[in-house]
């Protein structure tokens, strides 16, 4: 069985989203990260209460044998990731 991370985004930014994906990321911020591990629980990071990304959610970034799912906008979550919290996941 694959093991499996479903995620999604909430964001924000000054910057409006109809300058593009890269120029919006520039000055974003997540405020939730919903996350999901195989076919458990739905867990809810707010990142506005607590900077410190949850102790689960980063191990399931540090191991390769994981695949991560973008439940809706992959390739906007993906960017977000990479200048928020220097995460970089390969869209395959």
């Amino acid at each position: 069985m694959q093991n499996l991370l479903f995620c999604d985004l909430e964001t924000y930014s000054d910057i409006p989203i109809n300058c593009g994906t890269h120029r919006y990321a520039e000055n974003a911020e997540i405020l939730l990260f919903a996350y999901a591990y195989n076919h458990g629980s739905v867990k809810v990071w707010d990142v506005t209460e607590d900077k410190t990304m949850p102790t689960d959610l980063k191990s399931y970034f540090d191991a390769p044998e994981i695949l991560t799912v973008w439940h809706n906008g992959g390739m906007f979550d993906t960017v977000i990731l990479k200048h928020v919290l220097n995460i970089d996941l390969p869209l395959s």
